[in-house]
């Protein structure tokens, strides 16, 4: 390699701010092929090709890839099924692998790839003057790395590339480089209005399907569910109430008013809680996960706002199971209105005594308004009251429970979540070892 080589792409200006050398650098020359339309990751396959002496055009691929199903106009938006169509076409020269991981901290293990005469085929958003960008996909392109040069840390780690559109060598900064690879998710906009027909591999554009929390999703449906038919019921039910204390025993409970509007704040409550752990539920699932808790005070306030929530859940849990323990209590009362009416059918009962569930009415009560005889205010109770005031609080039993149900499932969700982002890094350390291990078994034929 020659210093020339390396000093090439300061002349488009790209660069690197340290001086070069051959100590610190690597270089494998490659023969340029130009692409025509989107074929960026045919014409890479045939410079791979032509570092082992063999002349494919891009157009000859093409053509072989539309008759495999993988391709209609030279895309290729699938690593799987490029490396699957490499390795039929290059199996006797190469040995190919798959990476499917993220890149991020693999720069020395890439140097030692270069060190060994390796190429590396990467896909990447590519901008206005063919460097690496963030556009979530929308200008994604091939390149093959072919060489490196190393500053000392992983800052000044560059990568040498060579791609369809420039037949000058490329020099990037490997970070640069990986998040750019890191935020291929969807093909753009402009391609999706585009009149033609791409092929789009399932987990390509449809990634986002493994992006989504559907444990805590299934949580926040039950809760919304438990916490909109419980009010409902509550509502309605304590409404009955107050009219019935109001028409039977001529008392008047003002504080049934504020019960009312604590269920309604209650219920906003717990909606607004509901989907901001939801939305915590989406920063900790799959590809959102890696790139939100990149940097360690991402992790540290993600860890952190889980513990706030599992506190929350935890308290209103306890809410919860006091509610219900009083809506068993207003149930069982309400059942037994229902058999003191129930006996009222009896011709030996011509009025309904309340006297012996005296502790059960208002203090307030006057003593001629514990017992109901006339047919009327008989039937007004019983069926216009009790009946349907039994009938909600059932409901609203039964939609407690659902609640509470969601809250349990919240905290394993949270759980799950603390535990996602704490082990974050570990798991990414332990798949990068466990990658480079299987690198060190293979044969010692050149792969990209």
């Amino acid at each position: 390699m020659t210093k020339e080589i390396i000093w090439e792409p300061i002349k488009r200006g790209c660069h690197i701010p340290f001086e070069i050398n051959a100590d610190i650098s690597h270089f494998i020359p490659m023969k340029f092929v130009s692409q025509n339309g989107p074929q960026c990751g045919f014409a890479a396959l045939c410079m791979i090709a032509s570092f082992v002496g063999i002349n494919y055009h891009p157009e000859n691929l093409v053509s072989n890839a539309k008759m495999k199903g993988i391709t209609n106009y030279g895309e290729m938006f699938s690593a799987r099924d490029m490396s699957i169509f490499a390795q039929e076409i290059l199996s006797e020269q190469y040995d190919v692998s798959l990476k499917s991981c993220s890149i991020k901290g693999l720069c020395y293990q890439f140097k030692k790839y270069f060190d060994d005469n390796n190429l590396i085929l990467i896909p990447y958003d590519c901008d206005f003057n063919n460097e690496p960008c963030l556009k979530n996909g929308a200008t994604a392109h091939w390149a093959v790395l072919c060489g490196y040069v190393d500053g000392g840390n992983t800052e000044n780690f560059y990568v040498l590339a060579c791609h369809g559109k420039s037949r000058y060598v490329s020099a990037w900064r490997f970070s640069d480089l990986q998040l750019s690879n890191d935020n291929l998710n969807d093909i753009g906009t402009k391609r999706k209005l585009d009149d033609r027909n791409y092929i789009i591999p399932v987990g390509g554009s449809q990634k986002c399907i493994t992006r989504i929390p559907y444990a805590t999703l299934i949580a926040t449906i039950m809760c919304c569910v438990g916490v909109g038919i419980f009010s409902g019921t509550m509502y309605r039910g304590i409404t009955l109430t107050a009219i019935m204390f109001n028409g039977v025993f001529h008392t008047s409970q003002p504080w049934l008013e504020t019960v009312q509007t604590v269920f309604v704040f209650v219920a906003c409550i717990m909606g607004a809680l509901g989907l901001m752990i939801l939305f915590v539920g989406f920063l900790t699932t799959g590809a959102t996960r890696q790139k939100v808790y990149r940097a360690w005070r991402a992790r540290i306030g993600g860890r952190i706002s889980c513990i706030v929530y599992m506190v929350i859940a935890y308290l209103l849990q306890i809410f919860w199971l006091l509610i219900f323990c009083f809506l068993v209590v207003v149930t069982f009362v309400v059942t037994l209105y229902s058999n003191i009416c129930s006996n009222e059918k009896d011709d030996s009962y011509r009025c309904i005594d309340f006297q012996q569930y005296a502790f059960l009415l208002p203090k307030d009560r006057r003593m001629e308004y514990t017992k109901i005889c006339q047919s009327n205010d008989i039937k007004l109770f019983c069926k216009d009251y009790v009946e349907k005031v039994g009938f909600m609080f059932i409901i609203a039993t039964l939609a407690c429970i659902l609640v509470i149900l969601s809250l349990v499932h919240y905290l394993m969700c949270l759980s799950a979540n603390y535990a996602h982002i704490r082990d974050h890094e570990k798991l990414q350390e332990l798949q990068e070892l466990q990658y480079l291990h299987d690198a060190e078994l293979t044969s010692s034929k050149d792969r990209f």
